[in-house]
């Protein structure tokens, strides 16, 4: 006994409102990738904060060797 699966997902998605679908699928899941791209973004910034030299070229930490600042550089 074989069941196909394209009469039943048709007709659940027939009987299906939208407005469910919209809330309870779209919605939360835009808002989710919003949220995740709102992370990376405060994260890069927190980053790109702490690797940007000061205004005279001289890096932000004061014990810094020399060879550590070469490295931040690449």
């Amino acid at each position: 006994m074989q069941l196909t699966v394209g009469p039943v997902l048709s007709a659940f998605l027939r009987e299906l409102p939208s407005g469910f679908l919209f809330a309870g699928v779209f919605l939360p899941g835009a808002l989710l990738l919003f949220l995740l791209i709102a992370c990376f973004r405060v994260s890069l910034l927190e980053v790109n904060e702490e690797l940007s030299p000061t205004p005279d070229g001289q890096p932000k930490c004061k014990g810094c060797s020399p060879l550590a600042r070469r490295t931040k550089r690449r």
